[in-house]
């Protein structure tokens, strides 16, 4: 396709422009051999903010995610190898006892689960000690986030929101201190009542 001359005419004296005022802005100096200043529209280098106007490092730094596995023996073993097939989420709501654990430790080994005998022995002990049977009534004030969601079933965001209320405003003396908690959803503490204490 043929572009007719006048078009040709026109882009070849606005690419002469552009190239001039190029050249124009390059060959431009003040008179002591510096380069020119900045065109007017740029901001003046004072305005920008200086190293100590920057916000300190504290306010800036984003938030830690919430490390919510029960910090007692065995649980950095626990969390390596059993992440190898599945993940340590699986454990969530089971609830087993020494030999319930034991079973499923067995199966995990039969199925290909790579470890020492001692590994084991402290993963069977992280299990039955953090997510053994449920009690018969689960201490508001004691559980872990990870307690609540394992024996009541509890959204883990829930579950976080209400250790860390009760951290901060210290101990629940009623279910409807509990239902303070924004975020929380009162029908789902009204179900669970029955199961739990304050003391």
């Amino acid at each position: 396709m043929r572009l007719p001359l006048g078009k040709i005419s026109a882009i070849c004296f606005a690419s002469s422009l552009l190239l001039f005022g190029a050249r124009a802005l390059k060959s431009q100096t003040a008179p002591s051999g510096q380069s020119a200043p900045p065109p007017a529209s740029a901001p003046p280098s004072a305005s920008a903010p200086s190293a100590s106007a920057a916000p300190p490092a504290a306010q800036t730094a984003p938030a830690q995610p919430v490390d919510e596995w029960p910090n007692t023996p065995g649980k950095q073993t626990f969390l390596q190898i059993c992440s190898g097939c599945h993940s340590p989420e699986n454990v969530i709501g089971h609830n087993l006892d020494t030999d319930g654990w034991t079973d499923l430790l067995n199966q995990m080994i039969q199925n290909g689960a790579q470890g020492s005998d001692d590994d084991f022995s402290a993963i069977l002990q992280y299990l039955v000690t953090n997510f053994g049977p449920m009690p018969p009534k689960v201490n508001i004030n004691k559980a872990t986030a990870m307690n609540l969601r394992s024996w009541l079933g509890m959204p883990e965001k829930e579950a976080e929101d209400i250790v860390a209320y009760r951290t901060q405003h210290g101990d629940f003396k009623s279910l409807d201190d509990v239902k303070k908690v924004p975020g929380v959803d009162a029908n789902f503490i009204d179900s669970i009542k029955g199961t739990l204490t304050f003391s």
